[in-house]
């Protein structure tokens, strides 16, 4: 019968809420030592807890759900809710998805400094992070104005200082119909067209709590958009990517579409198509910044030479990238190609 009595004064402390906004009047006083007793059995879960949050794993799991219903993955503003309210989460991210310790030590600070810890979260956005010095060199500017501004709010607005670029996509494809298909649909990565539904969740699973990944799934997945960009010179994984290959140059952009492995092993008998887009310059990922993996080959130091028309080695122009997919608005014009471009020779 103690047992019992006990538990029943546990379950009426425990329960004692706040009604219609007006605050618990205290039904029972507990003496120290029955009340740690009721805390360490909370924490434990042997008794009811109405308000327990979920657990950690759990939280990752429903957000995955829900950036993945929206489609915009991790540039989901749920996600920078998600790293604004857990911002200790940040640097691991840094670390794991751009592989590299030059993130989390030298270039998280700097986000710190300027945005402060809470929206130094934007730094896992490549957008911003290939643009590091241009975003902190406005962003200290607007924030003397907008002292309150969210993360949310610092990106949207850096976005529209960038304007518009042009740029080109080659594709070999079987039919014309297929070609307008894509102008009506969008363009998406081969991550997302090639893959199902559940690869894309366990890809994000893996990327937002990389700790606990399997060795199976560090196998199969590239660990955030910095190992993407790793992949791509060596052809790596090309079918998982969530990256989509663009080129300020024309007669780049229409070389590579059509003579490129991955183009000649999906459609061997397909003509070119040339997708040209007009797409806000925030939308493009640049071979720049921390970002800018050229090693050896620097701007001016080789050219592609494609029939006659040679293009010196620019990082920034030679390729870029757009996340996820192309939006059907971005694209501008699809032009037919009767003949295969020449193809494209890199010469130092």
């Amino acid at each position: 019968m103690r047992f019992l009595a006990f538990h029943a004064l546990i379950l009426l402390t425990v329960l004692a809420v706040p009604s219609r906004g007006l605050p618990a009047t205290p039904t029972l006083v507990l003496p120290n030592g029955v009340l740690s007793c009721v805390k360490q059995r909370l924490s434990l879960g042997l008794l009811p807890n109405r308000h327990a949050f979920p657990s950690p794993k759990l939280q990752k799991s429903r957000l995955v759900d829900e950036v993945m219903k929206s489609k915009n993955y991790w540039f989901d503003p749920q996600f920078a809710a998600y790293l604004e309210a857990h911002p200790d989460e940040v640097v691991p991210l840094a670390r794991a998805w751009y592989a590299s310790e030059m993130f989390p030590q030298m270039i998280y600070p700097r986000f710190v400094q300027v945005v402060g810890k809470k929206r130094a979260h934007l730094m896992l956005d490549p957008r911003i992070l290939c643009r590091t010095d241009d975003f902190l060199k406005w962003s200290g500017e607007y924030l003397k104005a907008h002292p309150q501004a969210s993360g949310i709010e610092l990106r949207a607005q850096f976005a529209k200082t960038l304007g518009t670029s042009k740029v080109f996509r080659g594709m070999r494809l079987q039919s014309a119909d297929e070609a307008m298909q894509l102008k009506r649909d969008g363009i998406q990565s081969a991550g997302l067209k090639f893959q199902n539904k559940s690869f894309m969740k366990e890809k994000l699973l893996f990327e937002i709590d990389p700790k606990s990944a399997s060795p199976q799934a560090k196998r199969t997945f590239a660990s955030g958009f910095g190992t993407e960009m790793l992949n791509r010179p060596m052809n790596k994984d090309l079918d998982k990517s969530i990256l989509v290959s663009v080129s300020d140059w024309m007669e780049l952009a229409a070389s590579v579409g059509y003579h490129h492995g991955q183009a000649e092993k999906l459609a061997p008998n397909g003509k070119l198509f040339l997708f040209e887009m007009d797409i806000p310059e925030f939308e493009l990922i640049r071979q720049a910044g921390p970002l800018d993996k050229a090693g050896a080959f620097r701007k001016g130091r080789g050219f592609y030479q494609i029939g006659n028309q040679r293009i010196d080695y620019d990082p920034y122009k030679i390729e870029a990238f757009i996340p996820y997919q192309v939006r059907p608005e971005w694209i501008r014009a699809v032009h037919s190609y009767n003949e295969p471009p020449p193809r494209w020779h890199f010469q130092q």
